[in-house]
């Protein structure tokens, strides 16, 4: 068994990323530099949030990825970067009121071997916890879940962006990405998309609002 304890605790407030409106169409947001202290934890630093269409017409794929900028020849057993102590969160709300109508949660935690385990509270579509090895598809009533090491997908040319706000002048190229050769580490559940909840006042459709944070335990 994967040691997770406490998974309820939560300390002071680590990191927070994006809110996406699930329409027709991916959606997502990227927070790759954060304040100095949330930087200190990388476990605890969003850098995306994705929404996306899954693999059928009738399901959604979440992806939150945090600890970015590790490199992908990272030593170790997956090449992630977990830590027992921070208290993941990804929030739906799917009544557009603001406040969440489902909270996902999740935290990682070692057994006597050292080999690394997830445990999600709250799935939709799960009637218990979902708790398993990372770098491994979990299966629970209608949700699949995965988590591990994943190359940074989001594209960022540095040099064109400083240039062009030093000059003025657009000097982006598609040629350089700051990001490449990078890994984040990510968390992707999939589901039905209507456990997801939410409807569209005006052209049908599921609607909502949906956000990532993070916590620290502290005794």
């Amino acid at each position: 068994m994967f040691r997770l304890g406490r998974i309820l605790a939560l300390g002071a407030l680590g990191g927070i990323a994006g809110v996406g409106l699930l329409t027709t169409s991916p959606t997502m947001a990227s927070d790759h530099y954060e304040a100095p202290r949330v930087q200190m934890n990388k476990a605890a630093d969003i850098t995306d949030l994705y929404i996306f269409p899954g693999e059928t017409a009738d399901t959604t794929a979440i992806v939150v990825a945090f600890a970015g900028f590790t490199a992908a020849d990272m030593s170790g057993p997956t090449g992630a970067t977990y830590d027992e102590n921070v208290l993941y969160h990804l929030h739906i709300d799917n009544d557009m009121d603001n406040s969440p109508n489902i909270s996902i949660a999740w935290r990682y935690g070692q057994n006597s071997a050292g080999d690394w385990g997830i445990q999600v509270k709250n799935a939709p579509g799960t009637t218990e916890d979902v708790v398993g090895a990372v770098d491994t598809a979990l299966t629970s009533g209608n949700a699949t879940i995965w988590t591990g090491a994943a190359d940074d997908p989001f594209f960022f040319d540095a040099v064109g962006y400083l240039t062009t706000l030093g000059t003025g002048d657009l000097a982006f190229d598609n040629s350089r990405d700051f990001l490449a050769g990078l890994n984040v580490t990510s968390f992707v559940i999939e589901v039905p998309t209507a456990d997801l909840g939410g409807t569209c006042t005006a052209g049908g459709g599921n609607c909502m609002q949906i956000w990532a944070t993070t916590g620290v335990y502290s005794n």
